[in-house]
């Protein structure tokens, strides 16, 4: 048996390449825990394999992909449960019968399984209308190292108070227990999605374009700046809606921005989704506020001038896309960018750049306490084992 992540293996861990198991049920991944010791890896279809630390040696690589069934839906409470090997697409098919979407977009949405999605906790443009990724999860299954299962949450969008340990597991990278059921809040399918392009020189006119819609009555499901080699720059505005409602903010968008364009097709989840297929060896993202969203942008640009640059003010995150780089220059981006209050992560590089460094960057003081909370929930350091920061392994 073999994993599409095995392909890429060289690329994920210096240490020799695990064997695989594919599990069905709970049952099988609960025996197979509590009678083997050894770490594993834990995947879906393995789409974001580029992610991550590199891992620690492991001997198995769980497959997930068994777990690819719709558990319970509920159309008129706008909640549905699945397993966490479902890909999103299939899960997208079955909601649209009913009307209704999960509205996330994540990079390679089309490739992404449920389990992997909740697990990096990226939610993509969509952020900007609908809320993040966290705020859509209200249940979760969970089995743990020791072959323990346990729920978070619940089927209903109220719950009992308490701490909500779903948003835990959520963008935890595999590490704190395996996701194998995951209940979601839903929303109405939008009746049409179309765009709004709008030719901007840089990142700060782009910023000041983006402060001006809050101004305007549009509600935009994602707003994107690109700057591509060989291509204009410009601003992607999406909105989604009702056909009339769409009519509406295309209007005020052309009458503020008369050099915009509109158009029938969502023209920023094909852009956002191109640079994530990408060939560039490296991939770069800083985080960052709002405020400084444009110095942090300026600021890379200035070290090293990227083939691609997408900066997605719903998220406000900057992506890079390099042909080249090193270790000396990413330190000091990154130190450079503490004082801006944002976080410099390599999304995407070769192996041997990723073992000397880490990945993400982080310098949080609290971090003491994910150290904690790793050491809980699995305290052999089985689950994906060096993939997330560092300073938890310590």
């Amino acid at each position: 048996m073999t994993h599409p992540i095995l392909e890429h293996w060289p690329e994920i861990s210096p240490h020799p390449i695990p064997s695989v198991i594919r599990p069905e049920n709970e049952a099988d991944l609960q025996r197979f825990l509590r009678s083997h010791s050894r770490p594993c890896v834990i995947a879906g279809n393995g789409s974001k394999w580029w992610l991550g630390n590199p891992l620690h040696p492991v001997e198995t690589c769980i497959d997930m992909r068994g777990f690819h069934r719709v558990l319970e839906y509920s159309p008129g409470d706008l909640t549905v449960t699945a397993q966490a090997g479902i890909s999103l697409g299939a899960l997208q098919q079955d909601l649209l019968r009913q009307n209704q979407t999960l509205p996330v977009d994540p990079p390679l949405a089309d490739q992404a399984t449920l389990g992997g999605m909740v697990a990096i906790g990226t939610s993509g443009p969509l952020q900007q209308l609908f809320g993040s990724l966290r705020d859509k999860v209200l249940g979760m299954k969970v089995v743990h190292a020791d072959g323990t299962i346990t729920k978070a949450g619940g089927k209903v969008v109220k719950n009992v108070a308490g701490y909500d340990l779903c948003k835990l597991y959520t963008g935890s990278l595999g590490t704190l227990a395996i996701i194998v059921e995951v209940t979601l809040r839903v929303f109405p399918y939008p009746e049409e999605t179309h765009s709004f392009a709008i030719d901007a020189p840089d990142g700060h006119m782009a910023r000041e374009i983006f402060v001006a819609l809050r101004n305007l009555p549009v509600a935009p499901a994602g707003v994107v700046y690109i700057e591509r080699s060989g291509r204009p720059n410009r601003l992607i505005i999406r909105v989604c809606g009702s056909p009339q409602s769409i009519h509406d903010q295309l209007s005020h968008l052309a009458t503020r921005f008369p050099g915009g364009e509109a158009s029938q097709a969502d023209l920023l989840i094909s852009e956002f989704d191109s640079f994530y297929r990408n060939t560039l060896p490296f991939w770069l993202r800083a985080d960052s506020l709002l405020s400084s969203i444009t110095q942090v942008t300026q600021h890379i640009q200035q070290e090293k001038e990227p083939e691609w640059l997408v900066l997605d003010f719903s998220s406000r995150r900057c992506h890079f896309a390099l042909s080249s780089t090193s270790v000396e220059k990413l330190q000091r981006i990154r130190n450079n960018l503490r004082g801006m209050n944002a976080v410099l992560v390599v999304e995407k590089a070769p192996l041997a750049l990723k073992e000397q460094m880490d990945i993400w960057g982080s310098s949080r003081e609290d971090l003491f306490l994910a150290t904690k909370l790793r050491r809980a929930l699995d305290p052999s350091g089985r689950l994906n084992p060096g993939r997330y920061v560092s300073a938890i392994y310590n």
